[in-house]
């Protein structure tokens, strides 16, 4: 299974970046990669919050619609990419790692 990143699905849904046909091109080879090919859920939270809004980047394009967004990723799964969400249980146990391994500093509240 390929994991894609955030960034790489930022620069394939921009074609005003230098970087857009590498991104498009790799997303297309993680597809026909015998192995799979997915996305965390935290990146489609990420990458809406980037497309959605007015890019600082003025390489990007203007900002995508909700739909446009929403497209892009029905898309990706159409094309056989999966969601890879967490678990039940998964929020606590980040925790309670740090929490065996790190000694917080003393302080008074």
């Amino acid at each position: 299974m390929i994991a894609i990143d955030t960034n790489l699905l930022l620069y394939a849904f921009h074609p005003g970046v230098p970087e857009h046909e590498s991104a498009t091109a790799v997303l297309n080879a993680a597809r026909d990669d015998g192995r799979g090919c997915g996305f965390a859920a935290a990146s489609i939270t990420e990458f809406w919050s980037l497309v959605t809004r007015r890019p600082a980047d003025r390489r990007l394009r203007k900002m995508a619609t909700p739909a446009e967004a929403a497209g892009y990723f029905t898309a990706l799964i159409d094309a056989g990419a999966r969601v890879f969400e967490p678990k039940a249980g998964f929020g606590p146990r980040p925790a309670s790692v740090l929490a065996r391994q790190l000694t917080p500093p003393s302080c008074a509240l």
